[in-house]
């Protein structure tokens, strides 16, 4: 049984796809991003060889990849062909084309229902999972980390190597479709000598990947147990939205969020008290971000505090009075 499940807080939304009682994917939407498929109206700012940047009227950029006769500072109608995506050093802007309704910013058709407790803490494991970078599959160990160029997993583990390979195999194609990666993953399985081996690695990859509706072309794997897999990229993975552009550690962005989503749960009375280091202080005290603790204001129905506190542990903490 498939179920789409819904977790809104303050400036993300999380929303995840439960089958048999499972999430087998999480998708993150965020505040500051324009959407897959959403649509607008911006101006024409700058033309450039591949086509033209277009500023819309909150001022951000979009990259138009086709040639358009109007001049510079008209105003035109678009479709976000492909999110803004923050990679390993450096951020991708979005990019635009003529409205054709035809992304979808998820796979599901349906409105999400509310997450029940045991969902909650289903996702927050899938979150937890993304930031260790790694996870064990009976005897496979198998680590995952961001690169420029794309994901890369290694394998490793102790006993029959084929039995590890195959496991591998699985649970990689598993954490593909739960974290929405796309792009390029590259994959170093432990190297196998025989035709036989590397051919049952690419079947047991094949197998456990139709559960994943997205289209991918891979390589065979060689003799040194590397496989690559391409797909399409036109949002952000899991990972991505996570880390931004560091390469395993949360971004500013990413603490200042999930500091609003822990007010949003905490239990107690009165004013919440958020407290946090310089960095994520100034993003939630930034004027574009003034809406959110207003939105948690009002859920919560007591005042919001940011207060900094350089010495603060890990990105922060939640205070609040508990009689």
């Amino acid at each position: 049984m498939k179920r789409w499940v819904v977790e809104p807080a303050p400036g993300e939304v999380r929303t995840a796809l439960f089958e048999n009682g499972t999430c087998v994917e999480l998708h993150l939407s965020r505040f500051n991003r324009l959407a897959l498929g959403s649509t607008g109206r911006a101006r024409i700012a700058q033309y450039a060889p591949s086509g033209c940047f277009l500023i819309t009227d909150s001022g951000q950029s979009l990259l138009f990849r086709q040639k358009l006769a109007s001049p510079e500072g008209t105003s035109i109608d678009f479709e976000i062909v492909r999110e803004e995506l923050h990679e390993p050093g450096g951020v991708k802007i979005a990019e635009a084309g003529p409205i054709n309704g035809k992304n979808q910013t998820t796979s599901t058709h349906v409105a999400p229902l509310d997450a029940s407790a045991d969902e909650r803490r289903e996702i927050e494991a899938v979150i937890d999972l993304a930031l260790a970078g790694e996870v064990q599959a009976g005897p496979a160990r198998i680590a995952f980390q961001r690169t420029k160029a794309g994901l890369i997993f290694d394998v490793d583990g102790e006993g029959d190597v084929e039995e590890i390979n195959l496991l591998a195999a699985q649970e990689i194609a598993r954490l593909l479709r739960l974290f929405q990666i796309s792009g390029s993953a590259l994959i170093d399985f432990i190297g196998s000598d025989t035709r036989a081996g590397r051919k049952a690695i690419d079947d047991a990859f094949d197998v456990a990947a139709k559960a994943d509706p997205r289209p991918f072309e891979r390589t065979a794997t060689n003799g040194f147990g590397l496989l690559q897999i391409i797909r399409k990229k036109t949002r952000p993975s899991l990972l991505d939205q996570i880390f931004g552009v560091n390469i395993a550690v949360p971004n500013t962005e990413t603490k200042a969020l999930w500091l609003l989503r822990d007010a949003q749960l905490s239990s107690g009375i009165g004013p919440r008290q958020i407290v946090t280091t310089d960095a994520v202080g100034a993003r939630l005290r930034d004027p574009a971000w003034a809406h959110l603790c207003e939105d948690l204001r009002r859920i919560l129905g007591v005042p919001i505090e940011v207060i900094v506190d350089p010495s603060v542990s890990g990105y922060g903490l939640i205070h609040a009075s508990q009689a």
